[in-house]
C-alpha cells in the first residue's frame, strides 16, 4: 500500500464559540468526551491521565 492509495485523513476542526479561555476549554473538553464516548477514552485520546480530565472537567463545573 502507498501512500497514494491511502492518503492521510485530515485533522478534525472543532469549532468553538469565542468567551473566555474557560468558556473555550469547558466547550473542547465536553467535545472531547461526546466524540470519544467516554472520560477515559477522551484522556487517552488528550493524552492525560484520566483523573487529570476529571479534574479539570469538576473544576470547570464549579466555575459560572
Amino acid at each position: 500500500m502507498s501512500c497514494l492509495e491511502h492518503p492521510p485523513k485530515p485533522p478534525e476542526v472543532v469549532q468553538l464559540h469565542a468567551g473566555t479561555y474557560a468558556d473555550m476549554k469547558r466547550q473542547l473538553l465536553a467535545w472531547a468526551v461526546r466524540h470519544h464516548g467516554s472520560i477515559r477514552r477522551a484522556a487517552v485520546a488528550l493524552g492525560v491521565p484520566r483523573s487529570t480530565l476529571g479534574a479539570w472537567i469538576t473544576r470547570l463545573r464549579e466555575r459560572p
